[in-house]
This record gives structure tokens, C-alpha cells and sequence, in this order.
């Protein structure tokens, strides 16, 4: 018979929606910024606030004085169609924006609609 602490050990444990945080490993002065996303649709993506680096930006909120790019974003399974990728995309900015204001040290953005790529090159 299985000991009490053996039992719950295979008990699941219930998984946040969100993880976001810093990589300890960075050279000194950088910071490399992750989400993750750990429902359906899975994924893991570099973030940051300000100027995008150059590499493959997915989705920038274009706050008028700290836009956030999402950048980098490596995914579990086959990425969503466009309006379910919006959706999640939105969803990400609001993680990060609840993120940043329990930090104390970061600028405040204010919320204004995000945009993906596509629709910021047709506006």
C-alpha cells in the first residue's frame, strides 16, 4: 500500500494561465523578459517595453508613450487563426500590464487598444 505522502504526490496540481518573468542568466545591464502561456494555445514569447529588438515581433501594444512588443514567440502546438491570435495577444498585454504594476520600479503604461503588425501597417 502506497504511503499518504506517495498518493499525494500524483495529485494534479492546478497550473497557472500566466507565468511571466526575467532570465537570471543575462549578461550584466540586459534583461531578458519571457511570458508564457500555459493553456491552450501554448506558447512562450520574449517581451519588452519600448522599441522592439530587431528579431521576429508577433504583436506591439502601441502605447503612446511605452508600446509593448511581444517578440521571439516559439508556440506548444499550431498557432491560432488570426482573431483567436488577437485575443490571446490582448490577453498577454493585460498579464504583463498587471505584471509591471505590482513590480514598483516600472513605468505605468496606460491601456489603450492593441494592435497586431497587420493592422498597424494599415492604419
Amino acid at each position: 500500500m502506497a504511503s499518504s505522502s506517495h498518493r499525494n504526490a500524483r495529485k494534479s496540481v492546478a497550473l497557472p494561465r500566466w507565468i511571466i518573468g526575467v532570465e537570471p542568466h543575462c549578461d550584466e545591464g540586459e534583461s531578458d523578459l519571457y511570458i508564457l502561456h500555459l493553456e491552450a494555445p501554448r506558447f512562450i514569447a520574449r517581451w519588452c517595453v519600448g522599441q522592439p529588438p530587431a528579431r521576429k515581433t508577433l504583436f506591439v501594444d502601441d502605447d503612446e508613450d511605452n508600446p509593448l512588443a511581444i517578440y521571439d514567440i516559439v508556440w506548444g502546438a499550431t498557432p491560432p487563426r488570426s482573431h483567436a491570435l488577437l485575443a490571446t495577444m490582448r490577453e498577454a498585454v493585460a498579464a504583463i500590464d498587471d505584471w509591471i504594476a505590482r513590480q514598483g520600479n516600472w513605468p505605468r503604461r496606460r491601456r489603450r487598444r492593441a494592435k497586431s503588425l497587420a493592422e498597424r501597417a494599415t492604419s
